[in-house]
């Protein structure tokens, strides 16, 4: 689907191309590229809740103490995961950073990287329902007939992006 249809389609009015949605924040780096990141908000709950609910499994542990080996098992590692999920969320970065002619989506937690760049591709918005029926958004990087998840969001936001993208890159969209 192209993306004059998916806006004609909806029937919703479109921000200009250089507009971003208001959660993200574009700046200039010192060789002329964009990075485009997701503005901090709710964060702290991220952070909070997962660590809300390690002390409360843990609690039950100790509470109910001497456990089963099965239950002490799955009771330290659901802490244990809901505590790495708490870390994860408060110190992963993700931006995208584009010029002409590339994209590239990098993620960092400490002092791990992991970099995916895409040159002279394209961008596809994929639309489609989860089996509960929950509409979903994806953009795509198509390189080689190949799609590369690029972000998933609402409709509006998908679409925007796209065309701020799009006018860094040069990438076309279909």
């Amino acid at each position: 689907m192209n993306l004059d249809e998916l806006v004609g389609a909806a029937k919703m009015p479109v921000k200009p191309v250089t507009a971003l949605p208001p959660e993200w924040v574009a700046s200039e780096t010192s060789d002329g590229a964009t990075e485009l990141r997701i503005r901090v908000r709710g964060r702290r709950y991220m952070v909070g809740v997962p660590l809300i609910l390690a002390i409360a499994v843990a609690g039950r542990a100790i509470r109910l103490w001497p456990l089963p080996q099965d239950q002490l098992v799955w009771s330290v590692g659901i802490s244990a995961a809901f505590i790495v999920f708490a870390i994860w969320c408060a110190y992963a970065q993700e931006c995208w950073r584009m010029g002409t002619g590339y994209i590239e989506h990098h993620l960092d937690f400490g002092g791990w990287r992991r970099v995916r760049r895409y040159e002279n591709a394209g961008l596809e918005i994929v639309t489609g329902t989860t089996n509960q029926g929950t509409p979903f958004y994806h953009l795509f990087a198509v390189k080689n007939g190949k799609r590369h998840f690029l972000l998933s969001r609402s409709m509006d936001d998908v679409v925007q992006l796209a065309r701020y993208i799009s006018e860094r890159t040069g990438f076309r969209t279909s």
